[in-house]
């Protein structure tokens, strides 16, 4: 591979007018050069745009696109339309990169033409310019980069207090083949649109590459959802739909990750029937948990690519939600 590949960086906006301009300097400021930059104005009300457009004059490699406002998948899908690039990457428009962000994760698509993902780390920053709320620096270690398969990497994921799984569910910090995501946009679940991606996009890479180099800086903004009854439970819905979306989905040739979408399910139901139990609020998220349990139990139970200690453990636990429950409040995790 030579260093002439066009790598499209894709930036979905919308009235972050206060915070672009930083993230914007960081992707010209690349030490990969050869980079085509798609600002995407989705109806931004503020000046977002006119900052597009007043960067695009500076730099020929910017290109702009101004569209009514649909919404964060449907801004990030104009973008993958319009990108010429061999390589794609997203950028969220309050977050900014280190200056070889690309570089890096360009590196292991030279060295092995069987990558399709390249995946880094990341540091969590407060917003407004504050402090370093999740330093992952500690974490390096002097290897550049691994190379691992797609269905090994989504298996850490799993793993209680998996560092692995917060890294997954994004696409923000992840260069992807061209060729890999040709035929797929990112989906409107509001709260997943990335997990879902990912879901879809990771059991057709052949392999994946990992450093845990944090390069790129994810901003982080307090909101009032954690109290906000009804976010909380339309949050719980668009997962759960999500993951049962997926598992659906997945061919029967790919019989890994069907388990591995079936694992995960099944994991979140528990969870969210405990969280859920006796809070009248929380019936409907209740409810749909049963019913898609109902349709998967037999599925689940006979699948040979779970743990047998797994399957009773897990189908267990989600008939009884009291005792998820009261397992979840002695691990502050309710």
């Amino acid at each position: 591979m030579k260093q002439k590949e066009l790598i499209s960086v894709i930036v979905p906006i919308y009235n972050v007018e206060a915070c672009l301009p930083r993230c914007i300097k960081s992707i010209m400021a690349q030490t990969y050069r050869n980079l085509e930059i798609i600002l995407v104005d989705d109806g931004s009300t503020d000046g977002s745009g006119r900052i597009c457009d007043i960067f695009s004059e500076k730099d020929n490699r910017i290109k702009v696109i101004h569209q009514k406002n649909q919404g964060l998948s449907a801004a990030r899908n104009s973008g993958i339309k319009c990108a010429n690039g061999d390589f794609l990457t997203f950028v969220d428009s309050d977050d900014f990169l280190s200056t070889n962000f690309i570089k890096v994760l360009y590196e292991p698509f030279k060295k092995s033409y069987s990558t399709d993902i390249s995946i880094c780390n990341f540091n969590a920053i407060a917003h407004n310019d504050g402090p370093i709320l999740d330093d992952n620096r500690r974490f390096v270690n002097k290897s550049k980069y691994e190379i691992i398969m797609p269905y090994t990497y989504m298996q850490r994921t799993l793993r209680i207090a998996s560092r692995d799984a917060s890294l997954f569910k994004v696409v923000w910090n992840k260069l992807y083949r061209r060729s890999l995501i040709e035929n797929v946009l990112f989906r409107d679940f509001c709260y997943c649109e990335d997990w879902d991606f990912n879901l879809r996009v990771f059991p057709f890479a052949r392999n994946v590459a990992y450093t845990n180099h944090p390069l790129y800086f994810y901003t982080y903004r307090y909101t009032s959802l954690s109290n906000d009854s009804k976010a909380l439970k339309e949050g719980m819905m668009y997962r759960i739909e999500m993951l049962f979306a997926n598992y659906s989905e997945i061919s029967i040739t790919k019989p890994l990750y069907q388990c591995f979408s079936l694992k995960y399910l099944y994991r979140r139901m528990t969870l969210m029937k405990g969280r859920c139990y006796l809070t009248p609020m929380y019936d409907e998220v209740y409810i749909r948990c049963k019913k898609i349990e109902e349709q998967t139990k037999k599925q689940y139970l006979l699948n040979r690519h779970i743990n047998l200690m797994e399957r009773v453990t897990i189908v267990f636990l989600i008939n009884k939600p009291r005792l998820t429950q009261w397992l979840l409040k002695m691990t502050h995790n309710l």
